[in-house]
Protein backbone atom coordinates (compact mmCIF):
# COMPACT_ATOMS: atom_id res chain seq x y z
CA UNK A 1 0.00 0.00 0.00
CA UNK A 2 1.43 3.49 -0.96
CA UNK A 3 1.28 5.94 2.41
CA UNK A 4 2.37 9.23 0.79
CA UNK A 5 4.45 11.21 -0.37
CA UNK A 6 6.99 13.67 0.91
CA UNK A 7 8.98 16.37 -0.60
CA UNK A 8 12.08 17.44 0.96
CA UNK A 9 14.52 19.76 -0.71
CA UNK A 10 12.88 19.16 -4.28
CA UNK A 11 12.82 15.22 -3.89
CA UNK A 12 9.93 12.87 -3.35
CA UNK A 13 10.13 10.11 -1.71
CA UNK A 14 7.13 7.96 -1.16
CA UNK A 15 6.59 5.30 1.94
CA UNK A 16 4.97 1.61 1.61
CA UNK A 17 2.57 0.75 4.46
CA UNK A 18 1.17 -2.41 5.84
CA UNK A 19 -2.20 -1.75 7.25
CA UNK A 20 -1.50 -0.66 10.14
CA UNK A 21 0.28 2.39 8.43
CA UNK A 22 3.79 0.90 9.73
CA UNK A 23 6.13 1.92 7.02
CA UNK A 24 7.50 -1.27 5.41
CA UNK A 25 9.57 0.64 2.34
CA UNK A 26 10.96 3.86 1.03
CA UNK A 27 10.85 4.53 -2.55
CA UNK A 28 12.58 7.49 -4.31
CA UNK A 29 10.41 9.70 -7.25
CA UNK A 30 11.21 6.88 -10.02
CA UNK A 31 9.82 4.00 -7.83
CA UNK A 32 12.83 2.72 -6.97
CA UNK A 33 12.87 1.15 -3.50
CA UNK A 34 15.85 2.96 -1.76
CA UNK A 35 15.14 1.62 1.55
CA UNK A 36 13.52 -1.33 3.43
CA UNK A 37 12.38 -1.61 7.59
CA UNK A 38 10.85 -4.57 9.48
CA UNK A 39 10.32 -4.45 13.08
CA UNK A 40 10.03 -7.14 15.94
CA UNK A 41 6.88 -7.61 18.15
CA UNK A 42 6.22 -3.93 19.99
CA UNK A 43 8.12 -2.52 17.52
CA UNK A 44 11.81 -2.77 17.65
CA UNK A 45 13.79 -1.93 14.94
CA UNK A 46 14.78 -5.64 12.91
CA UNK A 47 15.53 -4.46 9.95
CA UNK A 48 17.25 -1.25 8.69
CA UNK A 49 17.68 1.98 10.44
CA UNK A 50 14.42 3.34 11.92
CA UNK A 51 13.45 6.14 9.34
CA UNK A 52 13.11 9.60 10.10
CA UNK A 53 9.62 10.59 10.27
CA UNK A 54 6.78 7.74 10.21
CA UNK A 55 7.71 4.43 11.07
CA UNK A 56 6.06 2.12 13.46
CA UNK A 57 2.32 2.09 13.27
CA UNK A 58 2.54 5.10 10.87
CA UNK A 59 3.54 7.05 14.71
CA UNK A 60 7.08 9.15 14.20
CA UNK A 61 10.32 7.87 15.28
CA UNK A 62 12.16 10.39 17.86
CA UNK A 63 15.82 10.23 16.90
CA UNK A 64 16.83 12.58 20.22
CA UNK A 65 15.15 9.60 22.12
CA UNK A 66 14.76 6.34 20.56
CA UNK A 67 11.02 6.41 21.12
CA UNK A 68 7.89 6.44 19.05
CA UNK A 69 6.20 9.55 19.73
CA UNK A 70 2.16 8.41 19.79
CA UNK A 71 0.85 12.20 20.22
CA UNK A 72 -0.41 11.18 23.46
CA UNK A 73 2.67 9.49 24.84
CA UNK A 74 5.96 8.43 23.97
CA UNK A 75 6.64 5.01 23.33
CA UNK A 76 9.65 2.73 24.29
CA UNK A 77 9.50 -0.42 21.84
CA UNK A 78 11.96 -2.37 23.87
CA UNK A 79 9.54 -2.19 26.82
CA UNK A 80 6.35 -2.41 24.63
Amino acid sequence: MLSAGVAHAGTHHYYYTDPQGTVLAKADASGTVIATYDYAPYGSQALGTAPNGPGYTGHVNDPDTGFVYMQARYYDPAVG
